[in-house]
Parts: structure tokens; C-alpha cells; sequence
């Protein structure tokens, strides 16, 4: 089954993508490590290719990634790799840019996948759940309460002074809160950054926010947790609502709280290592452990293997839930079901007035396929088509008079050994933005191996993101102003 994708971003300045590595390795990389590596070799800064490309690179300039394949911890750690989060055959991990063709070499590791950054996606959502008949009203809260459970949630922290987070003796419930974005330390044991804090130091007098203590300067996620466990008896008390009216899903339950942003954008595998720390202390501490995510993206395939959703899948378990929200795209008809094959199909990306400077596109099919790949620009020039293992250029690709355009077909294998398509039009090098228009992209089965006919399975068509509209019984892509 064939997969396609949209997302919007901003692009970077003109680099070369290294193409003398060996195939094999650099086959490992999806274009998304690739660029970062690419960037950073260049000189790029950490906070350049976070805001023009939504990857996540750590301060010191390491590739911020998902490693899976056989192998071990050490055997990634001799190679270079600063491994944080193990999930057995999926880790989250910093590799320095000199260390990453060592990482890529070892024969185990099957693939390293940049961690793309997500984003932030109610007063009466635990209510219409209808969870409070389990129980009776606050501040008793009798019945199924939350009581002996731990509730954690990664997301921009949590404002651990709410009365609806204390427990009757005005002690705070909340365990320990991981805050990733700070750099006071000491940072939790086995994952090398952010600091953590316990109870006492909460109940105490921590630092503000801005000197490094803990908080929510963002506001989502100390929304989100009283959603799941806060007891509603301060919320209201303005005058707004009587005291309890909104009460959480488990308002009796122990907090554990990771801040993993402060402006609401997240690393996957930051995301993932909150997710591994949280259970960590739940099993020390030997109870039972919700954790969720209101976090989420367009970008990846969406259907369980990539490897976030993969980590996900092995750190669960009995005890050990994981709660991701399903995005704030409901009604939007993001989604389409076409073939590809011989003849060829094609499909539209409108790109309107006021637009961003540059359209990502990510393509997924199966190993046992081949696809020839080509774009048609809105006045006319087509680039390629690019078969299986090609490119059409040096990164950014050929410039056209509506911009560069950039296309790998088949160059990065997925995590289950899919083939990946990427495909990025770009503007920011052309003296004037000019991406508005409709391009054309063109996808057909190869005469050597041809594409699934129109009657065995349909290609899937993907455009999950907020910048991105899919208009059912059409073929387009109608990309929002960025």
C-alpha cells in the first residue's frame, strides 16, 4: 500500500545533501536526518533547522533521533550514540554529527529517523465521558477515583501551585515533574538533561519559571492535567461555577508531570523519553500508570510504524497506558484512497497567494514495488522522473522559475523496510516567492516492476496537517498560509 503525506514548513539556505556515503548507510537516514546532519555539517545552528525544517537538534549540535534495529545500548554508545530511552529495538538518542556514519555503519541498526517536532493539539470533555457516575461528588470523590494510580502527562508542564492539584491538607499531589527545558539540573538518572523535582522541593519554595524551576508558561499543559486528575475545587471558585463543577478523570490520583516545551512545539523522542521516565518511577514506586499526550503532527505514515509509535508500543503494557489524542483535524477530510500503477496517476498541490516558501511531502510504499516519481510546476517545468534509488539533485534540486525542486524516491527505507518518497518545494532561494500555483505530481509503476494494478489494493492518500486540506472526490492539496 502506497502512503502519501503533506506537511508545511519553512526551508533553509542552499546546502548539498553528502552523496558519497555508501548506499547502504545512507539508506538508514530518513531525509529528514539527512538534512539535519547535512545542515549541521554546514554550520547550520540548532535553532535554524528546528524553525525552518521541524527537526529537533540538541543544543550542543547533535542529530536528535530514533535508532531501531537489533542491537544493544552499548554496542550504539561505543559507537557514539548518547542513548536515552531503550523500548527494546527502538531508542531515542543524541549522536554527534562526526559519530553518525559510525552509528549507521553497525550492521544491527536498521534505521535512524530524524525526531520531527509535534505540536499542542475542553470544559466539558470529561464530562461527556461520563466518569463521574463511578463516583461520588468532590470533595469526597467516593468510588473510582483515581486513588492508588499514577497520572502522568508530558506536555508544556504543569502549574504545580493550583489548588486542584493539592490534596486536603494543601500538599501537592503532584510525585515529581521533569522539566526537559531547563538546564539547572540535576536532570533524572539515565537521561543527562532537563532537571527534576520532587514533592518536598514542590510543597517548598522552588524557583520561578524563568530562573529555571519548574511551571507552565504555556498554559496547554496544566490544562490538560486538570483535565485528567485535577479535583475541580479551585476551578470556578471566581465565581464562574460552583467548586467541583469541573472535576477531572481521576482527581484522587498521584501527578507526575514532564515538561517537554515551553512554546508548545515537542521532539518526538522527547516526547518518548517522558513517556519512559514516567513509567520508570510508576514501577519503583509499584502502581499503576496513565500517561497522556495531547500532543501530535501531520507528519509520518499514522498507522503504527514509525518509530515513535513504536516506542509507545513497547514501553505499554499491563499497568502502563499511553493516551494520545486523536488532533484537532475532525471534519477537515484529510484522507483519500487512490491507486497507483500503469497508467501513471497524478495529483494537485495548490499552493495559494501567501503562501510558506516551501511544501514537505513524504510518500511511503511497499519494499516490493517501484514507482517512477515526477513534478510538474505551475508553469510547466517537469523534473524527473526519479526511479526507485534517485534523486533529482543535489538538496535543494534543480531550481525551476517557481523555485527548487527536490525529490528522493526510494533512497530511505522505513522501519519495516518500506520505501520512502520525500519530496520538497522550495522557494526561499528565488528572489521572489513564487510556489503559488498548482503543482503536479506524477507517480507510475516502472516497466521493470510495475506498480500494483487498480485491482488489487488502493494507495492511500495522506494529508493529516493543520497547514494542509484534502478536498474529497478531487485530487488536491490546498495548502494554508504559513
Amino acid at each position: 500500500m502506497n502512503r502519501w503525506h503533506s506537511v508545511s514548513r519553512l526551508a533553509g539556505v542552499l546546502l548539498l545533501l553528502a552523496v558519497t556515503v555508501a548506499h547502504a548507510e545512507v539508506s538508514k537516514l530518513d531525509p529528514a536526518a539527512r538534512i539535519a546532519l547535512a545542515r549541521l555539517r554546514a554550520g547550520g545552528s540548532a535553532q535554524a533547522i528546528g524553525a525552518e525544517h521541524r527537526l529537533s537538534v540538541s543544543a550542543a549540535g547533535e542529530l536528535d533521533v530514533f535508532i531501531v534495529g537489533n542491537v544493544t545500548r552499548a554496542q550504539l554508545e561505543a559507537a557514539g550514540a548518547r542513548v536515552r530511552t531503550d523500548a527494546g529495538g527502538v531508542f531515542t538518542a543524541w549522536i554527534p554529527m562526526d559519530k553518525v556514519d559510525a552509528v549507521a555503519a553497525i550492521a544491527g541498526v536498521s534505521h535512524i529517523e530524524g525526531a520531527q517536532i509535534d505540536e499542542v493539539n475542553n470544559d466539558l470533555g470529561a464530562a461527556s465521558t461520563k466518569a463521574a457516575i463511578f463516583r461520588g461528588p468532590g470533595p469526597s470523590f467516593r468510588g473510582i477515583n483515581g486513588a492508588g494510580v499514577i497520572v502522568g502527562n508530558v506536555d508544556t508542564g504543569v502549574n504545580y501551585k493550583h489548588d486542584d492539584f493539592k490534596d486536603a491538607l494543601g500538599n501537592t499531589r503532584i510525585l515529581k515533574i521533569w522539566d526537559q527545558t531547563s538546564s539547572l539540573g540535576p536532570a533524572p538518572g539515565g537521561f543527562g538533561y532537563g532537571t527534576e523535582w520532587n514533592s518536598a522541593q514542590l510543597n517548598g519554595s522552588p524557583p520561578a519559571p524563568g530562573l529555571g524551576g519548574p511551571g507552565d508558561t504555556n498554559g496547554h499543559g496544566s490544562h490538560t492535567m486538570g483535565i485528567a486528575a485535577g479535583d475541580g475545587s479551585a476551578v470556578g471558585t471566581a465565581g464562574s461555577a460552583p467548586a467541583f463543577t469541573y472535576t477531572g478523570m481521576a482527581p484522587r490520583a498521584d501527578i507526575i508531570a514532564v515538561d517537554g516545551s515551553v512554546s508548545g512545539s515537542f521532539s518526538r523522542t522527547q516526547m518518548a523519553d517522558g513517556i519512559s521516565y514516567i513509567f520508570q518511577q510508576a514501577t519503583a514506586l509499584g502502581k499503576k500508570c496513565v500517561v497522556n499526550c495531547s500532543i501530535g503532527s501531520s507528519y509520518g505514515p499514522h498507522d503504527g510504524t514509525d518509530p515513535f509509535e513504536q516506542t509507545v508500543d513497547a514501553l505499554s503494557g499491563p499497568g502502563k497506558i499511553v493516551v494520545l489524542s486523536a488532533g484537532n483535524d475532525r471534519g477537515a477530510s484529510l484522507h483519500a484512497d487512490w491507486f497507483v500503477g500503469n497508467p501513471a496517476v497524478t495529483m494537485s498541490v495548490t499552493s495559494p497567494t501567501g503562501s510558506a516558501k516551501s511544501i514537505a511531502i513524504t510518500g511511503y510504499y511497499e519494499a516490493t514495488e517501484q514507482l517512477n516519481v515526477s513534478i510538474t510546476t505551475p508553469l510547466g517545468t517537469t523534473v524527473g522522473p526519479v526511479t526507485l534509488g534517485g534523486v533529482s539533485g543535489a538538496y535543494p534540486g534543480p531550481l525551476t522559475s517557481n523555485g527548487n525542486v527536490y525529490i528522493e524516491d526510494g533512497v530511505s527505507l522505513t522501519s519495516t523496510g518500506d520505501k520512502q518518497v520525500y519530496i520538497e518545494l522550495n522557494a526561499t532561494n528565488n528572489p521572489s516567492p513564487t510556489l503559488n500555483g498548482t503543482w503536479t505530481i506524477t507517480c507510475g509503476g516502472s516497466a521493470s516492476a510495475p506498480a500494483a494494478p487498480p485491482t488489487s489494493s488502493p494507495a492511500t492518500c495522506r494529508a493529516r496537517s493543520s497547514s494542509a486540506r484534502w478536498r474529497p472526490g478531487t485530487t488536491r492539496w490546498r495548502s494554508a498560509p504559513g
